[in-house]
C-alpha cells in the first residue's frame, strides 16, 4: 500500500509547488501624520472594500504606521480616525492582485465628527517596486492578436 501512496504524495507536492507563485491579494500601507509632520499613533485605519463590504482594520504603532495585508483585487475605501483629529476618508483606491500601495495621510486637529473627504485617482508610477503589470479582461483578451489563437502566447 505504501508503494502506492508515493506516486500520489510526489503529485501533491508538485501542485503545492507550482500554488505557491500565485499572489491574488494586495497591501496598503502607509503614515499617519499631524499637520506638523508628527507621527500619530493609536490611529484607527480602516480599509473597506465598495464591491464587496469586506472590512478591514488596523491601528497605527508608535511610529505612525500600519500595513493592511491580504487585501483582494478591488476598489476601497480608507477611513481614518484618531481622537482629537478630524476623520479622513479616501474613497477609490483601485488595488490589483499583488499590487502594494502606499498611501500616506495627514489629518488635521478637529473634532471626529468633522470629516475630510479625498478622492483617489490610480498612481501612474509604482513607487514601491520596479514591478510592471497590466490587467486584461476577457473582452481585451478576446480582441488581441494572436498567433492561431493561442492564449499562451500571451505569457
Amino acid at each position: 500500500m505504501k508503494p502506492r501512496l508515493l506516486p500520489v504524495l510526489a503529485v501533491l507536492l508538485a501542485i503545492i509547488a507550482r500554488l505557491n507563485g500565485q499572489v491574488i491579494t494586495s497591501t496598503v500601507y502607509g503614515v499617519v501624520t499631524d499637520p506638523t509632520g508628527g507621527s500619530i499613533a493609536n490611529a484607527k485605519v480602516t480599509v473597506s472594500n465598495e464591491e464587496t463590504g469586506t472590512v478591514t482594520t488596523a491601528s497605527t504603532d508608535a511610529a505612525g504606521e500600519f500595513t493592511l495585508t491580504s487585501l483582494q483585487a478591488g476598489r476601497y475605501t480608507v477611513s481614518i480616525e484618531a481622537q482629537g483629529f478630524r476623520t479622513v476618508r479616501q474613497s477609490g483606491l483601485v488595488l490589483a492582485s499583488g499590487a502594494r500601495i502606499r498611501s500616506n495621510f495627514q489629518i488635521e486637529v478637529g473634532s471626529m465628527a468633522t470629516a475630510v473627504e479625498v478622492t483617489a485617482a490610480t498612481p501612474l508610477v509604482n513607487s514601491v517596486n520596479a514591478e510592471q503589470r497590466t490587467d486584461l479582461d476577457v473582452t481585451q483578451v478576446r480582441e488581441l492578436p494572436t498567433q492561431r489563437r493561442d492564449w499562451t502566447s500571451l505569457l
